[in-house]
């Protein structure tokens, strides 16, 4: 999500989340998209382990 992140900001595309324009270079945008990536992540973890019960 980081290198997705940077490639968008890199071309002056804005981030929004409703709508609020966050920057990811600020601290608060940091925050925001770190704690996306970890739901995200943690997310497709639980999917996985899920799908390996069920085998």
């Amino acid at each position: 999500m980081r290198d997705f992140v940077e490639d968008l900001t890199k071309r002056n595309i804005k981030h929004s989340l409703s709508a609020s324009f966050h920057d990811p270079t600020d601290s608060v945008g940091n925050l925001l998209f770190n704690g996306l990536a970890m739901v995200a992540e943690f997310e497709s973890d639980f999917i996985r382990a899920r799908t390996r019960e069920g085998r």
